[in-house]
């Protein structure tokens, strides 16, 4: 999925165009969350992006570690994105 259209317009609208987007992982981008100080960020599925990342040919485990050394790690700050675990 590329990111165009509507979820562009919501994530421009609600972020002030900081919403981060993740490039390679656009399948997992779920929406925009408002937080309690009145910034909204991007929302992304983790679980989503772990399997993007094992679709690429990583193992769980790899997919795992790169996600947390390659993108959660890397994002920290008042705009980086909320990551929901599902099931």
């Amino acid at each position: 999925m590329n990111v165009n259209g509507p979820m562009v317009d919501l994530i421009e609208r609600h972020t002030e165009g900081r919403g981060v987007i993740l490039h390679g992982l656009e399948d997992a981008l779920i929406g925009v969350a408002e937080l309690p100080d009145g910034n909204s960020v991007t929302v992304y599925d983790q679980t989503k992006i772990i399997e993007i990342l094992k679709e690429s040919g990583l193992s769980e485990d790899q997919a795992q570690e790169s996600f947390a050394c390659n993108v959660n790690a890397r994002l920290a700050g008042c705009d980086s994105p909320i990551f929901v675990i599902r099931p």
